[in-house]
């Protein structure tokens, strides 16, 4: 076989496997389970297939990530996401203007190590927008000359997520978009091995996603109710323990990747009485459950 049938290969074997763990983390539950288990199967296919195979750095567009109709890694239902692949050769420039919305940041991802992670974020605090809310964010290895706002783009930079939080989502978004800070020419046609490579990405893509969630799966929650005395004002309390993860105040260094989508944002546990961090949630060990209001 050629390098585009192997890839080709790779792929269907991947989401062959895919079927298997679904049936293997859905053994024994309800039917509906099951069923939820192939659909989130095909939202990430479908979310991958978009982020690998139609995206470029050098002609680089802000994807919306979720939808009303494509929702994956318990994502903020009043957050809205969009992703950009990057070139850390290149340099990038995002112009906008602000909306009705209450929190607007953008984060680069890429590897540190073998785990994909936060590399670098501002967010709108840290930022500087005209009167009528426009604004302009430089990404590059080295800074420009004026730039007012400017994320440093390192040698392993390969993906801006920008994420806007709203009180009610008939609220107008920011408009935002992205280009190279120097012209690039017309995209190529696309050859084999350049098809074969995207493949190739889109295979360990969904296999990622499904090892995070079988990982999540891992430790089934136990039907219990535990009774105990209030906790005196003395005691000190301890870090709560959610998902089988200390839900801390600051970000776990585990919780720094990618596929995160939950917000770095430090919210009250009344349950304790302490701070925690949202996006310590994930990953965890079991499933969890919680409710904010």
């Amino acid at each position: 076989m050629n390098d585009l049938q192997t890839a080709w290969a790779k792929w269907n074997t991947t989401l062959a496997d895919a079927a298997v763990k679904v049936e293997a983390l859905t053994e024994g539950r309800e039917a509906s389970e099951r069923a939820e288990g192939y659909r989130f199967l095909t939202r990430i296919t479908a979310a991958m297939t978009e982020f690998q195979m139609e995206q470029s750095a050098d002609w680089p567009s802000l994807v919306q990530v979720m939808s009303p109709s494509r929702k994956f890694y318990v994502d903020n239902p009043d957050t809205l996401y969009h992703r950009a692949t990057l070139d850390p050769r290149l340099g990038y420039r995002v112009r906008g203007r602000r909306g009705e919305e209450l929190y607007l940041a953008f984060c680069v991802y890429g590897l540190r190590g073998r785990r994909n992670a936060i590399l670098t974020n501002v967010c709108d605090d840290e930022m500087e927008f005209a009167e009528d809310g426009t604004f302009e964010l430089v990404l590059s290895a080295e800074r420009p000359a004026g730039a007012v706002t400017w994320l440093p783009l390192d040698g392993n930079a390969r993906t801006l997520v920008t994420r806007q939080y709203f009180t009610d989502r008939n609220q107008r978004p920011a408009e935002l978009r992205i280009e190279t800070l120097e012209p690039q020419p017309p995209p190529s046609t696309p050859d084999e091995k350049q098809i074969a490579r995207r493949i190739r990405g889109l295979a360990e893509s969904v296999d990622r996603a499904l090892a995070a969630t079988e990982a999540a799966a891992d430790e089934p929650v136990e039907d219990a109710v535990a009774e105990t005395e209030p906790t005196p004002s003395t005691t000190t309390i301890p870090v709560a323990e959610i998902g089988g993860r200390a839900f801390a105040e600051a970000v776990q260094p585990e919780s720094e990747t990618e596929s995160n989508l939950l917000p770095d944002l430090v919210v009250d546990d009344v349950a304790r009485g302490t701070k925690a961090n949202l996006r310590n949630v994930f990953p965890a060990d079991r499933p969890v459950l919680f409710w904010m209001y």
